[in-house]
């Protein structure tokens, strides 16, 4: 049994895995200022308090501070220091294709991982977190680079930071033209996004000339596929399958 954490640039994704499955359990909002009623620390504390105490793996793309919450989190419930796992290496037939491997974020990595110990075969990979991206794989396994773009709530926060007249928008929307601002924010961003996902669906089709498996994860995977023109397969648990994948391949 393990422990997985996904640290990203806005949230903490908890996990772990038990009986070959592997559940999302919850994500604490490390930047906020308060998580619900409670501050980031405190929730972290009861999202760990509810996981088994195994060993804790962890991919991190979010930097210092929220790795240190996460290790004086397990200090205080009087678990083990997280294991930190490192740079993007090539497994299980998967090859890189970044020309400084270093550039590839862990999360995509893993999410690609993740992917091709799934199909074995060709396929576009799409997160959808605070950034979305895209990656490529074929079907001998190599990793044909990828797109990084904004996300839904990265565009809502760029919005009514960058004009004068427009305000922040937390709102859901469904329909591409709404009757008041903040629906029409709303429903811009997230029609944007399914755009952006369409599309890149529709060059890894053309870059391999073939039909691709279409896989999809991220905090805004769920809202943004109901917009999707295309199909895709919706994997919450996909970065942490990717650490598992690497976890097992060093013989841990």
């Amino acid at each position: 049994m393990s422990v997985l954490v996904d640290i990203g640039n806005t949230r903490i994704k908890l996990g772990h895995h038990a009986d070959g499955v592997t559940h999302l359990v919850d994500a604490v909002a490390w930047r906020a200022a308060a998580t619900g009623e409670l501050g980031p620390r405190a929730a972290l504390l009861s999202a760990l308090e509810a996981l088994p105490n195994a060993p804790v793996l962890v991919s991190n793309v979010g930097g210092s501070t929220p790795l240190g919450l996460l290790c004086d989190a397990l200090a205080e419930l009087g678990r083990a220091a997280p294991v930190t796992l490192g740079n993007p290496r090539d497994l299980h037939g998967l090859r890189c294709g970044y020309r400084e491997r270093s550039q590839l974020g862990l999360d995509r990595w893993f999410a690609l991982l993740g992917a091709w110990c799934r199909e074995r075969g060709a396929a576009v990979v799409v997160d959808l977190g605070t950034a979305g991206t895209a990656d490529l794989v074929d079907a001998d396994g190599l990793h044909r680079g990828g797109c990084i773009f904004a996300g839904v709530e990265t565009q809502r926060r760029a919005l009514a930071a960058g004009t004068a007249a427009l305000p922040a928008s937390d709102h859901q929307a469904d329909r591409a033209f709404a009757d008041n601002t903040l629906d029409a924010i709303a429903a811009g961003a997230r029609f944007a996004v399914a755009g952006a996902v369409d599309r890149m669906i529709a060059e890894a089709e053309a870059t391999l000339g073939r039909p691709v498996a279409r896989y999809l994860t991220g905090g805004s995977a769920e809202g943004v596929a109901a917009l999707m023109q295309r199909d895709a397969t919706h994997v919450p648990t996909l970065v942490m399958d990717g650490m598992l994948a690497t976890w097992s391949a060093a013989g841990a």
